[in-house]
Formats: structure tokens, C-alpha cells, sequence
């Protein structure tokens, strides 16, 4: 397992390519998975979603290829008879980077309403293609960023009120991931915003916030000490916020 990595971004420019083209006998088993799945979660949805076929760099900045596929296609990486097969879509996610006005970073803990329950991860969630169906943008994907940011911590920020920071790449499945930066919310902010949230969402998708203090080494390392599941690129997130964070020898405890 490659580890996932962090890394400045300044610019990022999207290709729509051709989708993948799965043979009968992936297709069988991204749908037997698929019906095992959603049986074993009724929340599930098959929907589309975009996926990454391609990312490539230059100093600071990159350029993702991308394809429309399906949800299924990416909840087939768990599927037990595809373990080594790297044909499952690569999600394109889209996360915002809270870090409060005192060194809090704000996480959260996955329902089990989704599809990973009690994962660790910063808010945010799979880039969607512009209702108009038109191209990819960084505009389109920050409306994304803070859409999700909204529903899941009912923290409301204006679409600007978001910057490019970096793309988290590699990893565990090799999902590819924009990471905003928000600044200038505090924490009582960010606790008021997701109480509100929780006692008015039928389904939220986090159960609960983290909010480990990245001034204090000790507890925002004590996060890794395996007691809780988080996703690939926590290490390294909270390496490039804060290089003292962790060690680099941490053992994982991720799901992608």
C-alpha cells in the first residue's frame, strides 16, 4: 500500500476522458458486490460519481483526468475478489481544512448510515459534475467542498470563503483529494454549528466531531494510537500542518 501524500498545490486544470471500459466479468462482480452492499446498507445509493483515471504534475500544479462512473463501481475496491485488481474507480473528493482561530482541526466520525461507519476524516465528500453537465472546475469544486462542509458540521462559509491549498494523492485505493483552507472560525463556532446540524438532519453523516488541539503534540498524535479508524491521508495531513505532529514510523489504522 502506497502511502498518501500531501502536496501544495497553487493551480489544478481538469480532462474529461473516456470512461472506463469494464469487461462482463467486472461488471458481474460490481454488481454482486454492489447487491451485497446496499442489502447490507439500504442507505447506500448507486449514483455517478466522478472518477480520477489520471493525475500529473508540474512544480505546484496539476492536472486531473476524469471520467464519469459509478458508485458501485467504487465500493467494488472492498470487494473480496477484488483485492488486487486496480480497475475500481479512483474517487475525486473535495475537503476543507478547519483550523480554528486556537489550533483546533476539525474532524468527524462516520456515520452508520455510510458506507465506511466511524471513519475519521476531515469534512467534505465525492465531487459532483455541475448540474449543467458542463466541465470541472476549481470554482464548481469549492462549491462542493463547502457544500459538504455544511452538511456534514453545519459550519456555512461562503464559497470564497475557501482556498486551494493541496491535493492529497496516493494512499490507500488511490483516491485523489483538493484540500481547502478555511480560517478565521473559532471552536465554540464550530461546536454551536454541528449541534445545531445534528438535532436538525434526519441522517447526519457525522456521528461526532474531533476536534484534537495541533498545539498540543500529544493529543493530536494520540489520534493515531489506533483506537479509532481514519482515512489514508490523516498522517500526512497532520504532518504538513504540523511537521511535529506525529512520528513518522505511526502506525496506520486506515480505510481508504
Amino acid at each position: 500500500m502506497n502511502s498518501a501524500r500531501i502536496r501544495p498545490a497553487r493551480a489544478v486544470t481538469f480532462e474529461q476522458v473516456i470512461p472506463q471500459q469494464y469487461t462482463l466479468a467486472e461488471r458481474t462482480s460490481i454488481a454482486t458486490h454492489w447487491n451485497q452492499a446496499s442489502e447490507a446498507n439500504p442507505h447506500l445509493f448507486d449514483g455517478p460519481i466522478i472518477a480520477v483515471r489520471g493525475i500529473s504534475w508540474h512544480q505546484e500544479s496539476c492536472r486531473i483526468r476524469w471520467s464519469i462512473d459509478s458508485y458501485a463501481s467504487y465500493l467494488w475496491r472492498y470487494a473480496t475478489d477484488n483485492v488486487d485488481n486496480a480497475s475500481f474507480a479512483r474517487a475525486l473528493f473535495a475537503s476543507v481544512v478547519v483550523l480554528t482561530t486556537t489550533g483546533q482541526l476539525v474532524l468527524g466520525s462516520m456515520a452508520a448510515s455510510t458506507a465506511v461507519p466511524g471513519r475519521v476524516q476531515l469534512p467534505g465528500g465525492n465531487v459532483e459534475q455541475p448540474p449543467s453537465g458542463g466541465p470541472l472546475s476549481l470554482d464548481s469544486v469549492s462549491a462542493d467542498a463547502v457544500r459538504e462542509l455544511w452538511e456534514e458540521t453545519g459550519l456555512r462559509l461562503p464559497a470564497d470563503g475557501v482556498t486551494l491549498w493541496a491535493v492529497k494523492d496516493s494512499g490507500a485505493f488511490g483516491d485523489v483529494g483538493l484540500l481547502y483552507r478555511a480560517t478565521g472560525v473559532t471552536t465554540a463556532q464550530v461546536r454551536e454549528a454541528f449541534l445545531f446540524r445534528s438535532q436538525n438532519r434526519v441522517l447526519p453523516e457525522f456521528t461526532s466531531l474531533l476536534l484534537p488541539d495541533l498545539v498540543d503534540r500529544a493529543e493530536s498524535s494520540a489520534i493515531l494510537d489506533g483506537s479509532v479508524t481514519y482515512v489514508d491521508y490523516l498522517p500526512a495531513l497532520l504532518e504538513a500542518l504540523n511537521p511535529h505532529v506525529i512520528a513518522p514510523e505511526a502506525a496506520a489504522h486506515v480505510r481508504g
